[in-house]
């Protein structure tokens, strides 16, 4: 199963997967877990830089600090689970199957 989660910053991420039994205190994978990726902030906007590299405009980001995850079960993320349309990254070979 492959999941996209959405929190507030990576410290609760790895709080969140280890309370789940997805990783252990060192930040292992457990059994069930295949895959964590942490993306963390996505950009929505690019930033726009002159040819000195200076920046022009400020890039934007989406909200929240995001991760993928790829379990052999299924997991219930609650809330943290989110259904993103425009997807920033993906598993190669596998299709988002939930």
């Amino acid at each position: 199963m492959i999941y996209k989660l959405k929190y507030t910053d990576k410290a609760e991420a790895i709080t969140h997967l280890q309370e789940l039994g997805l990783i252990d205190e060192d930040e292992q994978y457990t059994a069930i877990t295949e895959a964590v990726v942490y993306i963390g902030l996505i950009v929505d906007q690019q930033g726009e830089y002159n040819d000195q590299g200076e920046e022009i405009t400020a890039p934007t980001y989406l909200d929240g600090y995001h991760v993928d995850v790829m379990t052999n079960t299924t997991v219930n993320f609650g809330s943290k689970e989110i259904f993103p349309t425009n997807e920033r990254h993906k598993f190669a070979g596998y299709e988002q199957i939930n």
